[in-house]
C-alpha cells in the first residue's frame, strides 16, 4: 500500500483547515467593523433625539406634549441601543 495517496489528503485538509481559519479572521473583522459602525450609528441617533428632546422642552419654547413624546423617542431608542449593545465578548 502507498503511502502517497493518504499523505496526499493529508495535504489537502491541512491546506483546507488555513483555507477555512483565514476565511473566518476575515469575517471576524468584518464583523468588528460593522459592530463599530452600529455603535456610532446607534450614539449619532441617541444624541440626535437628546437634542430633539431637549429642543422641546417647556424651558425652550416647546410644549409639554411635544416634550413628552420626544422624551419617549428617546427613552424607546435609548433601551434598544442598550439591548444592541449587550452583546456576548
Amino acid at each position: 500500500m502507498s503511502r502517497r495517496p493518504i499523505m496526499s489528503a493529508l495535504a489537502q485538509t491541512r491546506a483546507r483547515n488555513r483555507a477555512l481559519r483565514a476565511e473566518m479572521v476575515r469575517l471576524m473583522k468584518l464583523a468588528e467593523q460593522g459592530l463599530a459602525e452600529l455603535d456610532e450609528l446607534l450614539a449619532s441617533r441617541l444624541r440626535r433625539l437628546k437634542a430633539e428632546m431637549a429642543a422641546a422642552h417647556p424651558d425652550h419654547g416647546g410644549s409639554n406634549e411635544a416634550f413628552i413624546k420626544a422624551r419617549q423617542r428617546y427613552l424607546v431608542a435609548k433601551r434598544t441601543a442598550a439591548d444592541v449593545v449587550r452583546r456576548p465578548t
